[in-house]
């Protein structure tokens, strides 16, 4: 499968500065692209399913080099569908606030330019083929950022604008559910009414 032409890396920047030979194999012999700022809005404009890999450092995080070695076996198991970006380490930080990627290894699921989903960390064969299956089969939705809800994976009536939008970051917000406020819990959520007060303790002896 031929890919579109990227704009080219300045003749003083290795795209690959920093990846490990693993990562860099992506793009050497599985016909991954290299992506950082430069590439990226070109990137955005290409019809279809991309994935971006945000590798980071091997030293730190060795399920880099887990997922370098699943990706080409996902793009057999999906003939045709994943076409795969490989992040620099240079813009890395850069794009990982755009996307709101905020652990290493990931794959960034993009579609026609639109923001689908994130699949984090490394996972074991049959979960990723699942996991990258539901990604492939879910709508582009509206990048995590400022003023924009998280709308969750699957949901219908989702914007999908362009992956060019100018959110800034914000940072990470922990879920909760009123599920787990149960009546057992002794937490409530905010919007359970307040408890009654107890009544006072009355003696039962007498005089």
């Amino acid at each position: 499968m031929t890919l579109p032409t990227l704009p080219p890396f300045p003749d003083d920047i290795d795209p690959a500065a920093g990846a490990a030979p693993l990562v860099a194999r992506l793009v050497s012999h599985h016909g991954a692209r290299w992506i950082g700022r430069g590439q990226i809005d070109a990137l955005c404009a290409e019809a279809g399913d991309q994935v971006l890999f945000f590798h980071g450092d091997p030293v730190r995080f060795p399920e880099v080099l887990d997922v370098a070695v699943v990706l080409p076996e996902l793009q057999k198991a999906y003939p045709g569908r994943l076409r795969v970006g490989v992040v620099t380490r240079a813009d890395e930080d850069a794009l990982a606030t755009r996307f709101a990627a905020n652990r290493w290894p990931s794959l960034l699921f993009l579609r026609d330019g639109g923001y689908v989903t994130l699949i984090p960390g490394m996972l074991d064969w049959d979960d990723y083929v699942v996991r990258v299956g539901q990604a492939l089969a879910l709508p582009a939705r509206r990048t995590p950022g400022v003023g924009s809800a998280v709308v969750a994976e699957g949901a219908s009536g989702a914007a999908a604008p362009s992956c060019h939008g100018t959110d800034p970051p914000i940072r990470p917000v922990r879920a909760w559910s009123r599920n787990r406020c149960s009546r057992s819990s002794p937490f409530r959520s905010p919007s359970s009414p307040p408890a009654p007060a107890a009544r006072p303790r009355t003696s039962s002896w007498t005089t």
